[in-house]
């Protein structure tokens, strides 16, 4: 990962990807999962967070 690439952290996670993904230089983006969905992503709500800058999604 290069300084500033953004990683998709789905949330509700564990509350260490957030503190991990800054120190390895990267921007945590966190997705909101609800109840609704049964705390799972929906393929729009990660699709609107994915940029050129992505390197990675955390998938738990």
């Amino acid at each position: 990962m290069n300084p500033g690439d953004k990683v998709i952290i789905h949330e509700p996670s564990f509350v260490a990807y957030d503190p991990i993904v800054q120190l390895a230089v990267g921007v945590p983006i966190p997705v909101e999962a609800s109840v609704g969905s049964e705390f799972k992503l929906l393929p729009q709500q990660l699709e609107a967070k994915i940029t050129d800058r992505t390197k990675l999604v955390f998938m738990i």
